[in-house]
């Protein structure tokens, strides 16, 4: 692989590259394993917290212990009856519970203040809180994974609490009517997949075990989890003496996605001492074990309990024989993660990276390790998961026989900028130097030109990144190489050097670089991206009719590939900002919306809107705009409420975002409509002031 006119540029390349990043990395190897062997003892040892701001930090370092002291500090308030102080743990508290997917101590303290804001008249506070427990649970049952149909009827019947408290208090805080309207979106597929599953129990249980999972779910929905654990343990009980083993493993998977309400862990000795005596039908052990596993995964709470080892039972049992496991041995490793567990997260990483690159191309699509590093990932394990991502790359270029393909080639461009993005302010050099390593390395056993080509560019960015232009120069030295005589990898160098131009917005050398392959007018994706570069030029340079060309092209060839709709979205929405003409815009902007409506795009849906407003507003279309902006207005107002309650950061978000209020101030004026203008002064007001209620807009 490495003969012709580049092997030497690749020789001392290599050499220097490694030599840099080894005298880089020795200190900060030395480092990560000091704070690794301090923060281990360390995190489990800490001073008990006796503030709020001391359990703030005490998520930010060890989270899992976090939830257990803010159980203990909640009893204070809590028998002195001060609500406020209990809420100012709950807060922090639900904040946790979102970014460790864990609900058991958030949705036990809401319950235990309800009683008090609902005895002392604080209603808004009292939907407040039945909106966080609908919110905790909404945001664990947003897929088809096991227990949605669970969940989902759960956090509408706390929805409903919170609208009957919110009417009393007179309020409608963004945060609740954003999950009103997602619950009411998404009821119609929920309430059908409801269905099908109760006309399966139907057809295919006894009727004693259809009634007892229906009381189930119906004590699950309604939050009376003491309820829903003694019928289970009554549904064990009965499974015991059950001789069909179809009946007692779907029963028992119906259990097994429940185990996250409170008090679950109670129930998991008996399951698994069920699934480890009985003598189970291959298939059903392993489609029950995949659900016991879902289920301890969002039970677990961060800690070495029953969860985490049954986790891991399943796990073994399950390893290289269940391609369905992959995926929540992947969530487990994100949220071992979240839990600050490094060496621990280090050695699944390695059974987890071993099992899903001889996955086939179709099956690993998603293992994406890059992707989990964080700011205190060890530099061990950040070296690993890079493996992962890489290995799995090289694995589907090779197994597909056609090379890296476009959702791969974005994988890797972002997974080297969440890399460089997440490291510390002081290894951001190391960081880089140490990815481009590892990415120039793989790039070379990639199967085709292109696939290195592109790969290569890519440690070269990282490279650079790292302040090393030395290094990135060699490595596109080297790239050239590898595609002299290719014609797509000769496009691939060419498109990665008039990305660099334009970065620098260097119109003219865009042009040049993408000069030489004009003549390439096939459609394929990286045509389709040097035509967009290409408009992109003439836009910048005023060119108009040279950029309307180009465009032109650009759609012609976006209709005739396949896409994804995320992929597809993109392209349009780039289309649309170079497009001259309104209506053109207006297009644009009207299909991406549709086609990010129907895949669920929710972010993309938002900033498609944001650009309908402008366009609105430039045409002088008054009531387009006016309904655009208030839509803007109210998807920003749901993100503030999602913030913490703090008000300095509420007025930093106010600032931030201020722009919508404005320009929907000035649409208001200019219709003269005296109360529209009147509320939205009202409500930049209160934001300004920092408030967090929505009574005085």
């Amino acid at each position: 692989m490495y003969r012709g006119k580049y092997h030497i540029s690749l020789f001392f390349l290599l050499f220097e590259a490694v030599w840099v990043v080894t005298a880089m990395v020795r200190p900060q190897c030395a480092s990560a394993l000091a704070l690794v062997l301090v923060l281990g003892p360390v995190s489990s040892g800490l001073a008990q917290p006796q503030t709020v701001a001391d359990l703030e930090q005490l998520f930010e370092v060890d989270p899992a212990q976090g939830f257990v002291e803010a159980q203990r500090m909640f009893e204070e308030p809590k028998a002195s009856g001060d609500l406020d102080g209990m809420m100012e743990i709950i807060r922090l508290v639900d904040e946790g519970a979102g970014a460790c997917q864990y609900v058991a101590v958030a949705d036990g303290l809401a319950e235990a203040a309800i009683p008090f804001a609902r005895d002392a008249g604080r209603w808004e506070l009292l939907g407040d809180l039945f909106t966080m427990r609908a919110e905790r649970v909404w945001h664990l049952g947003l897929s088809s994974r096991p227990g949605a149909i669970k969940r989902a009827p759960r956090a509408a019947y706390y929805v409903g609490l919170a609208a009957a408290a919110y009417a009393r208090a007179g309020a409608e805080p963004e945060r609740f009517l954003s999950l009103q309207q997602q619950i009411e979106a998404d009821a119609p597929d929920l309430s059908e997949r409801q269905t099908i599953a109760r006309a399966w129990r139907a057809r295919y249980l006894p009727h004693k075990y259809q009634a007892l999972v229906d009381d189930i779910e119906h004590a699950v929905s309604e939050g009376r989890d003491e309820t829903a654990l003694s019928l289970m343990r009554s549904t064990l009980q009965e499974l015991s003496i059950e001789s069909d083993p179809a009946h007692s493993q779907n029963v028992l998977n119906c259990i097994a996605e429940t185990l996250w309400i409170r008090g679950g862990e109670d129930l998991v000795p008996v399951l698994r001492r069920l699934a480890e005596t009985r003598d189970w039908p291959e298939a059903y052990r392993r489609n029950m074990l995949w659900y016991i596993m879902a289920g301890c995964f969002y039970a677990w709470s961060g800690r070495d309990d029953a969860f985490y080892d049954t986790f891991y039972w399943c796990h073994a049992q399950l390893y290289l024989r269940h391609t369905g496991a992959l995926g929540w041995t992947a969530n487990f490793l994100r949220k071992m993660l979240w839990f600050r567990r490094w060496e621990e997260a280090e050695r699944l990483t390695y059974a987890w990276a071993e099992w899903a690159v001889n996955e086939p191309p179709d099956r690993n699509s998603s293992w994406a390790g890059a992707y989990f590093i964080q700011s205190g990932t060890p530099t061990a394990l950040r070296a690993r998961l890079w493996d992962l991502t890489l290995s799995s790359l090289l694995h589907r270029a090779v197994t597909s026989g056609t090379g890296i393909g476009a959702d791969d080639e974005r994988l890797l461009s972002q997974s080297a900028r969440h890399v460089l993005a997440t490291a510390p302010a002081g290894p951001t050099q190391t960081w880089g130097c140490e990815s481009g390593v590892q990415v120039l390395e793989a790039a070379l056993m990639f199967p085709d030109p292109e696939s290195r080509v592109f790969a290569l560019h890519e440690a070269a960015g990282l490279f650079e990144a790292a302040g090393r232009s030395d290094l990135a120069e060699n490595a596109r030295v080297l790239a050239e190489g590898v595609a002299e005589g290719d014609a797509p990898a000769v496009l691939q160098c060419d498109l990665m050097r008039a990305r660099r131009a334009a970065a620098q917005s260097r119109w003219a050398d865009v042009l040049s670089a993408l000069a030489p392959s004009l003549a390439m007018q096939e459609p394929a994706e990286p045509s389709l991206q040097a035509q967009l570069l290409l408009a992109r030029a003439h836009h910048e340079l005023g060119q108009t009719d040279r950029t309307n060309a180009a465009l032109t092209l650009a759609e012609e060839f976006l209709q005739q590939l396949d896409l994804s709709p995320s992929a597809r979205v993109g392209y349009m929405l780039t289309m649309a900002a170079l497009a001259e003409q309104s209506s053109w815009k207006r297009s644009l902007l009207d299909e991406a919306h549709a086609i990010a409506t129907q895949a669920g795009l929710g972010v993309v849906v938002d900033q498609i809107v944001d650009q309908r407003a402008a366009i609105a507003l430039d045409e002088g279309d008054l009531p387009a705009a006016r309904d655009a902006l208030i839509a803007v207005i109210d998807r920003a107002e749901a993100k503030r409420e999602r913030l913490a309650f703090d008000p300095l950061l509420r007025q930093q978000w106010f600032a931030d975002n201020i722009t919508p209020y404005r320009q929907l101030m000035r649409v208001a004026a200019l219709q003269g409509d005296a109360e529209l203008a009147l509320a939205c002064g009202e409500r930049m007001r209160a934001r300004a002031a920092g408030s967090t209620g929505v009574e005085e807009d």
